[in-house]
């Protein structure tokens, strides 16, 4: 289990804190959103070498499901995204296709929002 803070998550975010494992379900839950305006996002990607290249690290296969005021989201190579809506609570799934290494994966979002990803 981990947990960040908006502050965490703020700009370009942090490393994440651990592991996400192939074929392990994650329940991701947002936190902090009282004061939205609108919609934010919450992101995963990998770290650029310092030559500017992403590092070897593939969401493809991620899949993304149970979705509570959640949804729109983005899945490519190196980075992952999701739309958060300002309504109600959201949590959703996540489950790696193949392992996401917390050295070489930020997570940040917009919005001032926290998480939780158990």
């Amino acid at each position: 289990m981990a947990t960040y803070s908006s502050a965490e998550l703020d700009g370009n975010g942090i490393l994440l804190k651990e592991n996400l494992n192939t074929s392990t379900t994650y329940t991701v839950t947002i936190s902090g959103k009282s004061n939205l305006s609108g919609s934010c996002y919450l992101f995963l990607e990998t770290t650029p070498h310092l030559q500017g290249n992403a590092v070897t690290a593939s969401f493809q296969g991620m899949v993304v499901d149970n979705k509570t005021n959640a949804g729109g989201e983005i899945i490519e190579d190196y980075k992952m995204g999701i739309v958060i809506f300002k309504e109600g609570s959201t949590t959703f799934d996540l489950t790696p296709a193949s392992i996401i290494d917390s050295t070489k994966v930020r997570i940040k979002a917009t919005g001032n929002i926290g998480c939780e990803i158990v």
